[in-house]
């Protein structure tokens, strides 16, 4: 008696093959936001050579960026520095 399962797997066509981009929040884009931008970067990138629609990135940060927290920061031209007076 052979009782083995079959597994089958349904993958409906507009998950492997999207028409839209992937939406993707980002809050924060300091030392651990930067570097995860720059990541999202490198997926979209990828995703879009093989043919998919990539990725729509949005980025959230409210933050201004102090003196001590340059070294930090991949984009710290974009960033308003927060004055000492």
């Amino acid at each position: 008696m052979n009782t083995s399962n079959r597994r089958v797997h349904i993958v409906y066509p507009y998950l492997i093959n999207p028409t839209n981009p992937v939406s993707v929040n980002l809050i924060g884009a300091g030392g651990t936001g930067s570097q995860m931008l720059t990541a999202l970067a490198h997926i979209n990138q990828a995703l879009v050579a093989i043919g998919h629609a990539g990725l729509q990135v949005n980025v959230f940060d409210n933050d201004i960026v102090q003196q001590a927290n340059l070294a930090r920061q991949l984009y710290i031209f974009w960033c308003k520095l927060e004055s000492s007076s």
